[in-house]
């Protein structure tokens, strides 16, 4: 995964602003989907995308440690199905599996969220 920028300096830069790698954009990605932060969620997904970050990368590389989930198959395992319906609307692929092969949709019937697997299929491209 690319580097946006490095993000620590030493005491004579102290004073040049913050800068983000792509890990922590994925961070506070994360944070927004276990938030039901849809606003917020737009605007990283903007900001990378600013950066020459698209989705295709956003949607498959970004995921959490273990279990290697994506924004959509995170979204879905915690229930936020509004943060599902606007992951699915800007195009994000429902059929990326996380590290264990488990699909959106699959994950859903797990967990018995049919409304998660219904929007999905209807959304899904």
């Amino acid at each position: 995964m690319p580097e946006i920028e490095k993000g620590e300096y030493d005491e004579m830069n102290n004073h040049l602003p913050k800068l983000y790698t792509v890990k922590d954009y994925g961070t506070q990605l994360f944070y927004c989907i276990i938030t039901n932060n849809v606003s917020g969620l737009r605007i990283l997904i903007n900001k990378l995308e600013e950066l020459d970050i698209g989705l295709p990368v956003i949607s498959s590389q970004i995921r959490t440690v273990g279990l290697g989930d994506t924004l959509l198959t995170y979204a879905v395992r915690y229930g936020k199905l509004d943060i599902v319906r606007f992951l699915l609307s800007v195009g994000v692929d429902s059929n990326v599996t996380n590290y264990n092969n488990d699909t959106p949709i699959s994950i859903a019937m797990k967990n018995s969220r049919y409304d998660i697997a219904r929007a999905i299929m209807t959304m899904q491209r």
